[in-house]
């Protein structure tokens, strides 16, 4: 019964993307109220944007593909047609595996506790720090930064289950995503969630810009209801992920770290 509601819920939203926080909240609701059954929800809510980030890595190949025609148009002149053919064909068949190999996407693990507060990202946490969150959050807070390589899975999801209070472009400068400050002075996109049945739970991410970033792209907006793990966004090429939790939470993840996005718990909330 459970297990087919939530799957109403998300046809629902597929057959009407303006329903999809509504329904999202719903299931968000259905959790609180039979728990035992989360792990049918965030089978349904994996479904989510399941597939979005090839559809990136599309458009940016057909852009490389017309780049090489071009190309292949130039090198003819000098060359003979069957060697242009295969330059521009083998070029373009391995940068679709390249693309393919970035731009993949991943299907985690389901966290049970409803406490937790899950990695967005995946990659190596580099810098776990107690300080002043002054520009959001306005509390002292733990910043976990987790750096992305170009080897890692880019598509993020939510850490916690609730409304995305804030979403806001932050500029900046463009300097190497590896620094463990870069957040403080690089370009990102800030998202701020909060627990929808608890205020006091709330989560702030920086998505940041690195040298070769080229575009963070967000996968939802301001007011939007989302469930942890569902699919938030996605960072074209490496870069890093500010978390800022609340000094409340009990951290439990180290320096040094490889976390995986949606599924490696991050934080524990204390017991309501």
């Amino acid at each position: 019964m459970i297990h087919e509601l939530a799957k109403l819920e998300i046809a629902d939203y597929g057959q009407a993307p303006e329903l999809r926080s509504q329904n999202i909240y719903n299931l968000f609701l259905l959790l609180r109220a039979y728990p035992s059954y989360g792990r049918d929800v965030q089978s349904e809510i994996g479904q989510l944007d399941k597939g979005r980030s090839i559809r990136e890595a599309l458009k940016l190949w057909f852009v490389l593909v017309m780049l090489l025609g071009g190309g292949g148009a130039v090198l003819s002149l000098i060359a003979s047609w069957q060697l242009t053919v295969l330059l521009c064909a083998s070029s373009a068949a391995l940068s679709w595996l390249l693309f393919l190999r970035f731009f993949r996407d991943f299907t985690p693990r389901y966290v049970e506790s409803e406490d937790a507060i899950v990695s967005p990202a995946h990659g190596v946490v580099d810098a776990v720090e107690f300080r002043h969150e002054a520009g959001w959050l306005k509390q002292k807070c733990w910043r976990v930064s987790i750096y992305l390589t170009l080897r890692d899975v880019h598509v993020q999801n939510a850490p916690i289950s609730g409304t995305l209070q804030h979403l806001e472009f932050s500029p900046g400068a463009r300097r190497r995503a590896i620094h463990a400050d870069a957040g403080q002075k690089n370009e990102a996109l800030i998202l701020h969630f909060q627990d929808t049945c608890d205020p006091a739970r709330q989560v702030l991410l920086r998505l940041i810009a690195g040298v070769f970033v080229r575009r963070i792209v967000p996968w939802i907006a301001a007011g939007a209801v989302v469930q942890r793990g569902q699919r938030i966004s996605l960072i074209r090429f490496g870069s890093r992920v500010d978390v800022y939790i609340p000094s409340t939470a009990n951290i439990t993840v180290r320096c040094g770290e490889r976390v995986i996005g949606s599924e490696t718990v991050l934080a524990i909330w204390p017991r309501r």
